[in-house]
C-alpha cells in the first residue's frame, strides 16, 4: 500500500505534536460512534445547541458532532 501524500503530512504531524485533535461534522448517531471509536470509547456530551461524541487514546483526541435531526435520537 501506498501512502498518499496527505497521510504521510497527517503522520509526521502525529509525530511532532504533543497532542492531535481530528473533527467530523454533520454526522448521524452512527456515523460519529464509528469515527470515534477509532481512537476509544465514544463519550457523549451537548449542550442545547450542538451534541457531539468524542474519544481520547494517548495524544489522539477525535470528535464527531451529530446533524441537528440526530439530537432527539441520542440516548
Amino acid at each position: 500500500m501506498i501512502m498518499t501524500n496527505d497521510e504521510a503530512t497527517a503522520l509526521l504531524l502525529l509525530n511532532e505534536c504533543k497532542t492531535t485533535q481530528f473533527y467530523k461534522y454533520d454526522c448521524t448517531t452512527s456515523e460519529a460512534k464509528a469515527f470515534v471509536s477509532l481512537v476509544g470509547t465514544p463519550e457523549f456530551n451537548g449542550t442545547e445547541d450542538v451534541q457531539w461524541y468524542s474519544a481520547t487514546n494517548g495524544k489522539i483526541r477525535a470528535t464527531a458532532f451529530l446533524k441537528e435531526s440526530e439530537y432527539s435520537y441520542v440516548t
